[in-house]
């Protein structure tokens, strides 16, 4: 294991300080972890020099997933976290809304890895808050389907 780079040793130095025990001849993908009753994980990236941190939000009805007002909210969501901090919240394979975040792979200790998740834990309650007042207000102000305004800039 001491030739594990990026996210694995990310991942591995987390398990180690935790005292989880993962099997030295694995090279773990991530790693999954139930907190504040929703299930986090730490996920190895693409790029080795990146890690995934993702926090489960809730399952998402399909009347919801195909729900223009629902998507709308979703949108507007990122849209305004975007200037305030780098979570993403998205809908995953398995109609699950989760937040997620990148973070750089280098070491960075377990207690600012878990705080990174808690500071997810904080991000979902928000969300949670946020996409029922878009809602409540995209479903009272959304313009007819049918008509689309056009934007232009220069």
């Amino acid at each position: 294991m001491d030739a594990l780079r990026g996210p694995w040793r990310l991942l591995t130095d987390l398990a180690a300080s935790q005292g989880w025990v993962i099997d030295e001849d694995t090279e773990p993908l991530g790693l999954e972890i139930s907190i504040g009753g929703r299930k986090a994980r730490l996920l190895a990236h693409e790029d080795e020099a990146l890690a995934i941190v993702e926090i489960d939000v809730a399952a998402i009805p399909e009347d919801r997933l195909l729900s223009p007002d629902f998507l709308l909210a979703l949108h507007q969501v990122n849209h305004q976290a975007r200037f305030a901090h780098s979570w993403m919240a998205v809908i995953d394979d398995t109609d699950m809304l989760v937040i997620s975040r990148t973070l750089r792979a280098e070491p960075i200790p377990a207690s600012e890895l878990l705080g990174w998740v808690e500071d997810g834990l904080d991000r979902v309650e928000a969300l949670e808050a946020l996409l029922t007042t878009n809602m409540v207000a995209a479903s009272a102000t959304a313009p007819a389907a049918s008509h689309v305004e056009p934007m232009i800039r220069v």
